[in-house]
């Protein structure tokens, strides 16, 4: 996994200050709620102009509704995948990392959970990135199976691997953090295996229709 010590320095300094934001950010939301909280407050709460905020990000929501597999969470994740074994070890390896990646989060992962399933104005706006998870993790499986991102097969891989991550995640935080979330992930990866490999072994079929015996 990519951490803070392998960057270079200027590098390592826009890590942590964009950690530290959205650090700011989340303990904000838990204390006053996503629709009351401003970027000034955020900007103050984390030592910096606001200016310096949108040279880093776009928005609030852009601070606080990071997708699960934005670009700089997968180039965090990627050097921890495991693309050699097929899907099932993909996803498998990919939530072993996601785990070691929020372990480090200052506003733990519960409190976030928690603040997002009691407020619907951050519950909407976390919606709004699933469907380009779900692109991203069609693409890389398609890199691991040689298939067309676009095959139903891949789809459909990515779509289960996605809902599967978000009903885990909604499931822990009703149970207080038991158990642990790498066990929970674990489990979860195990039972979707067998629909990985049918979705790595089947046949590509991609988003043509055939109308009247020609492929369009």
């Amino acid at each position: 996994m990519t951490t803070v010590e392998s960057l270079g320095r200027r590098e390592q300094k826009r890590f942590v200050l964009r950690r530290t934001v959205r650090d700011t950010a989340w303990r904000l939301v838990a204390e006053h709620g996503y629709d009351t909280v401003t970027v000034d407050q955020i900007a103050t709460g984390a030592g910096i102009s606001v200016a310096t905020f949108y040279r880093h990000f776009t928005s609030k929501e852009g601070v606080l509704t990071r997708r699960w597999l934005s670009p700089e969470r997968l180039a965090q994740l990627e050097p921890e995948l495991d693309r050699d074994h097929g899907l099932a070890r993909v996803v498998a390896s990919l939530f072993e990392a996601y785990v070691g990646a929020v372990a480090g989060y200052q506003v733990d992962l519960m409190t976030r959970l928690k603040v997002i399933h009691l407020d619907p104005g951050l519950q909407l706006a976390m919606a709004r990135g699933r469907s380009e998870d779900a692109q991203t993790l069609a693409a890389l499986f398609a890199e691991v199976t040689g298939q067309p991102p676009e095959s139903l097969a891949m789809r459909l891989a990515a779509s289960l691997t996605s809902s599967a991550r978000i009903a885990a995640m909604s499931r822990w935080a009703e149970l207080d953090g038991r158990p642990a979330l790498g066990i929970l992930l674990r489990e979860v990866a195990e039972t979707l295996a067998p629909s990985l490999d049918r979705c790595e072994t089947a046949i590509s079929t991609s988003a043509h229709t055939s109308v009247g015996g020609r492929t369009t």
